[in-house]
C-alpha cells in the first residue's frame, strides 16, 4: 500500500497520542508468556474495563483467548531495562530472574511495576488489521511503590 503525504502527516499526528508502557502477560506460572504493550486504555467505568491491542502473531494472544485471563504490569518511569527485555518478546520464561507477584487469577506480574491489573477477557474484536483489540474487565489491581507510570510518545504511528 502506497503511503500518501496526507497519510504520512496523519501518522505523525497519531504518533503524538501518548500511551503508557506495560507488560501484558498470560499463561500463569505453568506457561508464562509476556510482551511489551503500549496500546492500553481504560474502556469503561462500570464494570471497570480496559482495552489492549495485541499484534496478531504474538503467542500471548492465543493464551489469552484460551484462558480468558490476562494481567498488566504498569512499567515504572525511568526503568528502561524492562522495556529492552520485553520489547522483542522472550522465547523462554519471560520472568526468569525477575521478582514476580501472582494475581488472584494466577497470572504473573512484575514486583517492580508501578501497579498491576488482573483482568478477565470480555470481548475480542478482529477488524482486518495487524492487531486484535481485546476488551477485559478489571477484577483486581494494586499500586506498588511510589513510582509513576512510564509515558511513551512515538515519532510516527507507522512503528512502535
Amino acid at each position: 500500500m502506497e503511503m500518501t503525504e496526507q497519510m504520512k502527516a496523519a501518522a505523525q499526528a497519531l504518533g503524538k497520542v501518548p500511551s503508557g508502557l506495560f507488560v501484558l502477560s498470560s499463561g500463569g506460572s505453568q506457561q508464562p508468556a509476556a510482551i511489551l504493550a503500549s496500546w492500553v486504555q481504560q474502556a469503561a467505568l462500570n464494570p471497570l474495563a480496559l482495552s489492549v491491542a495485541v499484534a496478531n502473531e504474538r503467542a500471548v494472544l492465543g493464551l489469552i483467548r484460551q484462558s480468558r485471563s490476562l494481567a498488566l504490569s504498569v512499567l515504572p518511569e525511568g526503568d528502561a531495562s524492562l522495556i529492552r527485555r520485553f520489547a522483542r518478546g522472550v522465547e523462554t520464561n519471560p520472568f526468569d530472574g525477575l521478582a514476580t507477584l501472582t494475581t488472584p487469577s494466577g497470572q504473573l506480574v512484575l514486583a517492580a511495576a508501578a501497579a498491576w491489573l488482573d483482568c478477565q477477557l470480555l470481548h475480542v474484536c478482529e477488524f482486518g488489521a495487524d492487531h486484535t483489540l481485546l476488551v477485559a474487565q478489571v477484577l483486581a489491581g494494586k499500586v506498588l511503590g511510589g513510582a509513576g507510570p512510564m509515558v511513551h510518545l512515538r515519532g510516527s504511528a507507522l512503528h512502535y
